[in-house]
């Protein structure tokens, strides 16, 4: 049986450019000769469905992608922070390179055939989980589509922030500078007791705050960064560390839109977060609470030491 996987050089690559008319003519092609007529099959007649055929081929192209981008790790996060806090914020999605290492087949100078590593690069597409803490919207905003601009604070190690520099468009002078400035992380109030950590700053001492701004900037402001445009108000992504641009371009999605999809446990029209479990419980909790401990007291009561007075054995 042919394997349902396929192999480089199998023929059954799908050129550049091809439609879904296309596809339903390769697979006619392979049932021509074996006397099958268009239209439905009688009772007990074998059918071949091609659009069924590569739906599910389509199918398994989408499960691969979402295995290779770890879907299901950064989905339950969004979830997680959606039930707790109200609002899950995915981000994405964006194309990544993926290196992974393959065997091809040589010949060395004696004729011998041998197998040589080749490390391959191939494209795949990756989505982010990005906090509630770490998302700071357009405060005029109730959406994300009424959103001038928003701003993702990033936590990055050394390590990290020096891995930028392969990333593209951005600046590894701007890099280097503030490698060589050292961390600028800046504690927020919250982070002692939302990480349970009392030493918290000590423990960021070696990180590096970057902020990524997705939104409009004037005209001036873009042409003194380098981009050139004719439009007066420009969308851009911008990364900045330390006061340091480390990389402005213009916005390259088309049509233009913010990256990011919020979705909410509960909407409030009113405001851009939405209402988590807890908060949408808190009244019947402390009722529950008052109930317990109004049990526990009475309790405590009802177990205590009983006395009998004898009135008559009082002093008048």
């Amino acid at each position: 049986p042919m394997s349902p996987y396929g192999f480089n050089g199998d023929g059954r690559d799908i050129p550049p450019g091809s439609t879904a008319n296309d596809l339903m003519r390769n697979l006619a092609q392979e049932y021509q000769n074996l006397g099958f007529e268009e239209g439905p099959a009688n009772r007990g007649e074998p059918q071949i469905e091609p659009a069924r055929m590569a739906a599910e081929q389509m199918q398994k192209l989408l499960h691969d992608q979402l295995e290779e981008s770890r879907a299901i790790t950064i989905m339950r996060h969004v979830f997680f922070e959606m039930a707790l806090l109200g609002t899950g914020i995915l981000k994405g999605p964006f194309t990544d390179l993926k290196e992974y290492n393959s065997f091809d087949s040589a010949e060395d100078d004696e004729g011998n055939e041998i197998n040589i590593r080749v490390k391959k690069v191939k494209t795949i597409p990756s989505i982010e989980a990005v906090s509630c803490w770490d998302f700071y919207p357009d405060p005029n905003a109730t959406n994300i589509n009424d959103c001038d601009y928003v701003i993702q604070r990033h936590s990055l190690n050394r390590q990290q922030f020096s891995d930028l520099r392969k990333m593209p468009y951005f600046n590894e002078e701007a890099i280097d500078m503030c490698l060589e400035e050292g961390p600028n992380y800046q504690v927020r109030g919250y982070e002692s007791s939302l990480y349970n950590r009392e030493t918290v700053e000590t423990i960021y001492k070696n990180r590096f705050e970057v902020l990524e701004y997705w939104g409009v900037v004037s005209k001036e402001m873009a042409e003194e960064c380098g981009i050139e445009s004719d439009k007066s108000v420009i969308s851009v992504n911008a990364w900045i560390c330390g006061g340091k641009v480390l990389r402005m371009v213009e916005n390259p999605f088309e049509p233009t839109r913010l990256p990011f999809m919020v979705c909410p446990y509960e909407l409030n029209p009113y405001q851009f977060f939405g209402i988590g479990v807890p908060e949408n419980m808190e009244d019947s909790q402390q009722i529950m609470n008052g109930h317990a401990r109004m049990a526990i007291d009475n309790l405590a009561l009802a177990g205590n030491l009983v006395f009998d007075v004898d009135e008559t054995q009082l002093v008048p």
